[in-house]
This record gives structure tokens, sequence and C-alpha cells, in this order.
């Protein structure tokens, strides 16, 4: 017997009949009962001890490599950057996270002059790649403006040569044939919402006279499906009306030729806070739905694959970073994304704009993108999602997961999670215990989970 030498710490969890074992570099080792208590007494043979070195458990050159990767995103400078051209809405969903204002208020749109600012700030950061993404409210509303960013910003990029890309969120409802055709001819990329079948999207969804916004929404992905399928993607944000139609929502978004889905569970955020009571519910109800989706998709071998889960799965199975922002530690709120609002106010994050005070506030477009970026209230934020917390470090998930400031000031008041009382946290633990279940132990969710993270085979 030779004692464990190379192996760092590890954390462990029983599933099924064998104990998970993983360490802070994201390597993961599946070990019976036996191999387990081994482990634990610091006493392994040949045998355990070449597996955990093949696992990456024990520490090598090839793990030491992929610790430097995982950390990239720190070093190389704020790549999304999502513009509120308008804070103007013709819906009123009832679970909207950025509150939006009336389609005819006044003053939440943003003008030329604060358009050429933010576009100038944003060519500041060091990132060779830029994606700026348009919202709202419903950009829509105040096309004119996404047009002079879209025109500014390939101007400007003459002289910076960025790869610059442009994708925008949009209810559809206000689409027309030739904002698609500026959208095709700009090659942005595009992504609505569509909550389900109709009785479902349309509880959810609704014009600002209730009318349920469904038939306009499926007219247009009908359009852009027929004419341009990889330049659409659909958002599913679940409420309570969605936990008993796992099947239908998947099968609703299927019928209409996504490949790709993305079920994202309601946040604390915006009207959702006022309307919580009708369309909120426990994280372990939320699991469930998706475990409901996810069973769907694979046992009934239908045709789309589940983004969030992928991202996971590339954490896992590639111990790569996506670039899932909610998933890194720290997150990427300022390092990897920004939020403008229409008046020039930035925002360390999509989601912190939406906080209804200036936690997340780090400064304006006038300022100097490095005065911001090494700002006291920034470098607070950063560490504020690093999940270096106790409960995390003894988590077997840690590798995989990551913090969201936003949402635990929203729920808990305060920027330092409560863990035990965390809604997200339950819902990830939960997400990740499933995807491991399946892929140690059931072979046809492994296979297609494979598939995947496999680009020769992705859908």
């Amino acid at each position: 017997m030779s004692e464990s030498q190379g192996i760092d710490s590890v954390n462990s969890v029983r599933i099924r009949s064998n104990y998970l074992v993983t360490n802070r570099y994201g390597c993961f080792a599946s070990l019976s009962s036996q191999e387990y208590a081994s482990l634990m007494r610091n006493q392994l043979d040949d045998k355990l001890y070449s597996k955990l070195q093949d696992a990456g458990i024990v520490m090598t050159s090839k793990v030491a490599q992929l610790v430097q990767d995982k950390n990239q995103s720190l070093f190389g400078g704020t790549s999304l950057h999502i513009i509120i051209v308008t804070l103007r809405c013709n819906q009123c969903c009832i679970y909207c996270h950025s509150a939006s204002k009336h389609e005819t208020a006044e003053g939440y749109d943003m003008d030329e002059e604060t358009a050429r600012k933010t576009v100038d700030f944003i060519f500041q950061t060091p990132s060779e790649a830029i994606n700026i993404e348009f919202q709202g409210g419903e950009p829509l509303l105040n096309f004119p403006i996404i047009k002079y960013i879209v025109q500014y910003a390939r101007e400007k990029n003459l002289q910076f040569r960025k790869k610059l890309h442009f994708s925008l969120v949009t209810n559809l409802t206000l689409m027309n044939d030739d904002i698609l055709q500026f959208l095709v001819k700009e090659n942005m990329g595009i992504c609505t919402s569509l909550d389900g079948p109709k009785h479902i999207h349309d509880a959810n969804r609704k014009y600002l006279d209730s009318r349920g916004s469904y038939d306009d929404v499926v007219r247009w992905i009908k359009v852009i499906m027929k004419n341009h399928p990889h330049r659409l993607n659909a958002l599913t944000v679940v409420t309570r009306y969605s936990l008993d139609h796992a099947k239908d929502v998947v099968d609703e978004l299927v019928s209409h030729g996504f490949k790709k889905i993305w079920f994202k569970p309601a946040n604390f955020l915006g009207f959702a806070m006022g309307s919580w009571n009708k369309v909120g519910y426990s994280p372990e109800r939320y699991v469930e739905f998706y475990k409901g989706c996810l069973d769907h998709i694979v046992m009934d071998n239908i045709p789309v694959r589940d983004i969030f889960t992928t991202f996971i799965l590339k954490k896992i199975l590639l111990q790569e970073e996506p670039n899932f922002l909610d998933l890194q530690s720290p997150c990427g709120a300022a390092i990897g994304q920004l939020a403008y609002r229409y008046d020039g106010v930035v925002y360390a994050c999509d989601e912190g704009r939406m906080v209804p005070d200036d936690v997340f506030r780090l400064g304006t477009v006038d300022q100097t993108y490095r005065d911001i970026m090494t700002s006291p209230q920034t470098c607070s934020l950063i560490c504020a999602s690093i999940n270096d917390l106790y409960l995390c470090d003894r988590c077997v998930f840690k590798p995989y997961c990551g913090l969201c400031p936003v949402c635990n000031y929203t729920s808990q008041g305060t920027l330092i999670p409560k863990l035990p009382l965390d809604s997200r946290c339950t819902i990830l633990k939960g997400i990740f215990t499933y995807i491991f279940d399946k892929l140690l132990f059931e072979p046809e969710f492994s296979q297609r989970f494979k598939d995947w993270v496999d680009t020769k085979n992705q859908i």
C-alpha cells in the first residue's frame, strides 16, 4: 500500500452505491465503498492510485495546465456588453425582471450621444472579442438607436479590429420584414421568449391590454425558422404555470424547430418580486420540472439539447470553461459582462441593473473603463462572487458552480449568501446530483450527454 502522494484535498458525496469524489480543479472519480475507504485512510494500492491519476485527482502537469486554462477568463477583459436601448415595452410580463415601463412613457430611451459614448467605452476593453447585446424593455421600440450603434461600432472597429458580434433579445411582436432584413444583413443573433404552449405563454407574457402574445410570437418564429433557422434561439422562463407540463413545454419548443433550448427559473427581480405568490415556487419543484424535461428529452429520444445542461457537462466531462458567466468563480460580473442603461449608467451585469437600489451600479460611460474596473465597488462585487465560503469549500460540486451576488442580495438582503437558505444553491445541487447520477449509472443518458459536448455530434 502507498500513501496518496500528489492528491490534493477532495470533496465527496454518495450517489447510489458509489462515492463521487472531486477536487478543486473539476476532476472527478466514481469510487466503490472499498476504494473510497482506502482513499480516506490515505492508503492506496497501485490500481487505485492509477485510477485517481487518470481521473486527474492526483496532481500532474496535465492538471496544472488545466488550472491555468480554467482561469483565463480572469485576464481577458470584458467581452459581453449589454446595452439597454430603452426601458419601454409593449408587454407587461408577470415575471419581467427589468421592471419595464409603459411603451408610451418618456425619458427611457437611449439617445445618439449616449449611444456613442457607450460604444467608445466598450472599445476600451482589452478583450479581443466584443459581443454587443441589445436589450430592453423591448429594444425594437428604439430600433433607430440599434442601427446607429451597429454602424458606429463597425466604423470604430476598423481601427481596433476586434471580433465584433451583435445579438438582440426581443419578444418578436414588433418585428417586421425591414427589421429582419437588417438583422440578417448584420449577422445578428436573435433570442426570444417562448414559455411553452399557448395557455402557459399567454399566462406569463401579456400585452399591456392583457391579451396574450403567443400567436404573434409564434408567427415570427415560423418566419425566421423557415428562412434563418440558425439565427434564432428561444428561452423559456419557468413559472408556477409550467411546473406540471414539462413534456408539453419541451414538445412545444421542438415543434417549432428549435434544436437548442433553455429552461430558466424565474428570478426574484423586477415585477416577479410583486407577483411571487402567483408565479413563484420552491427550488425543489423547479428541480423536479428540470428532471422531467431532461428525462423526456433522453428517454423519448427528442432531437434537442438543453443549453444549460451542456454548459455543465463541458465543465464536468471536458474540464473546460464554456464562458458561461453564471457558473464561474468569480462570476462574470464586470470581468465578463457589463450592462449599460439607456442613460449611460454602467452596471456590473444585466441582473444587477434590475436591482432597485445602486448596489451594482459601477459608474457611467463618461468615466474610463480602467477607472470603473479598478474601483473599490467593482473589486468588492467580484470578491463577493468567489465561492470560497466554508460551505462551498466542503461541497463536492464547487468546481462546477458559482455564486450570484445579485440573487443573494435580492433574496437575502446581503451580498454574502446564507447558503442553507439559498434557493439557487438548492436548485444547482439538485441539478448537479441528477447529472452525475445519470452520467455514472445510466448508459443511455451518459451517451446522450457525451454527444451534447462532442462538436462532431452536436445537433
